[in-house]
């Protein structure tokens, strides 16, 4: 069997693929973007790992979401 090398200091990506999707940490009180209906989109994870606050509305064919805290 071959050994498995640990390695120390190798940074997690963000986003799985080495940036975020969506600017959530870019945010400030009372910026909004457009996400339309096609993406999946989850703010509730986004406030737990920013601490920020997120209101979200479905507009038009897809759905706003602003940062409120």
């Amino acid at each position: 069997m071959s050994e498995i090398k640990i390695e120390k200091g190798v940074p997690v990506p963000l986003g799985g693929r080495g940036r975020a999707k969506y600017p959530w940490r870019q945010m400030k009180v009372g910026d909004s973007f457009f996400a339309p209906a096609t993406r999946r989109i989850n703010p509730r994870m986004a406030e737990q790992s920013t601490g920020f606050k997120f209101a979200t509305r479905v507009e038009g064919d897809g759905v706003r979401i602003w940062r409120v805290k």
